[in-house]
């Protein structure tokens, strides 16, 4: 048993060491589970339309889909903070969706439940989620083909979470193997049939990009992102691969992220098709570390 925890206590480190790999744009129909993301984030559209997306969300997460129970548990994890401005923050809500959607394969899940119990400082239930996060994000950039991303998103959230903890480095041990050895198939299982289907839609802006976007420092609100973080995004991508339209889908580890961020994602280029539909929908991720952002695309 010593061996074992020692080969995984390394394995960890190396995690640590090599990175958490930072998942690439992924394409997607928006209407492919039964409702619609782009109308649900949308803090414009009608308010009778957004409540109706709402339903539809929770009918949809509740029969399974891991997409609608992340969707819905990030609305709740940020509540009235998030720019939706959908719902009432709801710890609870955000948990039940969050974690459903996690061992359901969805690494954006994951870390929105390590940030989740890291401001409900429940450190070792962080460490789990944080971990996990790391762990396949990996797999899943591996199974993608594609560059390996920042790490420091990851490792701040695992460093957090450590600190927090206060154990023996056993005791946290165990209880991340415990988790591992309970869901590893069932994750692994439900990554590989959402990846099957492979995307078209490319970076071609540099995979990492300063702030300083107009020649002058970072403003105030961007030095107060005092740590590393991560934004998701909802885009629409015109033929010429520019971003039409751009909206918050989730932002770690607090609200600050996304809104600091948007002006780098919505500079960001994607490959051009003179034959795709008007626009071609994604979400798309970008990750803060020491004032530069960051993505990953195919190789």
């Amino acid at each position: 048993m010593q061996v074992v925890k020692g080969m995984f206590g390394a394995c960890l480190m190396a995690l640590l060491l090599a990175g958490a790999a930072f998942a690439s744009v992924e394409e997607f129909d928006d209407d492919d589970g039964g409702f619609r993301l782009f109308v649900l984030f949308d803090p414009g559209a009608d308010p009778a339309a957004r409540q109706r997306e709402l339903a539809r969300a929770e009918e949809a997460a509740v029969s399974g889909n891991a997409r609608a129970q992340y969707a819905l548990g990030t609305l709740y994890r940020l509540g009235m903070r998030h720019p939706a401005r959908l719902v009432e923050r709801d710890d609870e809500q955000a948990e039940r969706y969050l974690s459903n959607a996690a061992v359901r394969g969805h690494t954006g899940a994951m870390a929105g439940m390590a940030e989740l119990k890291l401001r409900r400082r429940e450190y070792l239930d962080a460490m789990v989620w944080a971990q996990a996060y790391v762990r396949y994000e990996a797999y899943e950039s591996e199974l993608r083909g594609q560059e390996r991303g920042t790490q420091a998103a990851a490792a701040s959230m695992i460093q957090r979470a450590q600190a927090g903890a206060g154990r023996d480095k056993d005791e946290v041990l165990a209880y991340v193997l415990a988790f591992l050895q309970n869901h590893d198939g069932r994750i692994r299982a439900a990554i590989d049939a959402e990846h099957a289907r492979v995307s078209d839609l490319q970076y071609t802006s540099s995979r990492t990009r300063p702030l300083f976007l107009t020649n002058t420092p970072l403003r105030a609100s961007h030095r107060r992102m005092s740590q590393p973080g991560m934004a998701y995004y909802l885009v629409e991508v015109g033929r010429d691969g520019h971003i039409a339209r751009l909206l918050v889908v989730d932002s770690l580890p607090d609200e600050r992220y996304a809104r600091q961020l948007e002006a780098v994602a919505r500079g960001m280029r994607f490959n051009a098709d003179p034959d795709a539909g008007e626009v071609r929908r994604a979400i798309m991720p970008l990750s803060f570390d020491d004032g530069s952002v960051s993505i990953s695309r195919g190789r």
